[in-house]
């Protein structure tokens, strides 16, 4: 058996805790973290293969998005992309007081 100290309204005193309820407090502790477990595994099951599709979806739009780069780049186009205003320009100091 498991003593406790136990206070109330200012008097203090102390309790026993029978065997059993220790034993039962420890399987119940057990089973949550085993329900916990078994979720936890099964939620990663679920996700793993949305990720693992994600990240091979996302590489082969980027290759894609490359090779249309390179591709553009060889075929000598330097001309800005629509809605961009492409500029030359040269600082010139004022020297005036």
């Amino acid at each position: 058996m498991i003593r406790i100290v136990t206070s109330s309204s200012g008097r203090v005193g102390t309790a026993t805790i029978p065997g059993w309820a220790v034993a039962l407090g420890g399987v119940a502790a057990l089973a949550l973290g085993l329900v916990i477990l078994v979720l936890g595994a099964g939620l990663a099951l679920l996700l793993a293969p949305i990720a693992i599709g994600a990240a091979f979806l996302a590489r082969w739009r980027l290759k894609k998005a490359f090779a249309e780069a390179a591709a553009q780049m060889q075929r000598g186009q330097d001309r800005a992309p629509d809605g961009v205003i492409d500029a030359e320009y040269r600082v010139i100091d004022d020297k005036r007081p």
